[in-house]
């Protein structure tokens, strides 16, 4: 993964926030960092996983590193998303 993920823009979005409640975990590092969009705009399928921050390169101290073992994906309906709207 590249880029810094200390911010979680997608919980700005319907979304986002309807994807959410459906992950499994707490913990605070968990970011979603892919949303699929399924044919017809049935829904979305988003992938998330735990973040770490790197210890060392360009991207020390910046949350960038997947934790492995940590993604998630889970389905978002339209109708699911409409109703954080």
């Amino acid at each position: 993964m590249r880029g810094d993920m200390t911010v979680d823009m997608w919980l700005e979005f319907p979304e986002g926030k309807a994807a959410m409640k459906k992950f499994n975990s707490t913990d605070p590092n968990f970011r979603m960092y892919r949303v699929d969009r399924l044919m017809g705009f049935k829904g979305l399928r988003v992938h998330g996983m735990v973040f770490r921050r790197a210890k060392s390169g360009v991207n020390k101290g910046k949350l960038c590193t997947g934790v492995k073992g940590t993604k998630e994906t889970v389905y978002v309906s339209r109708a699911e998303i409409e109703e954080m709207e």
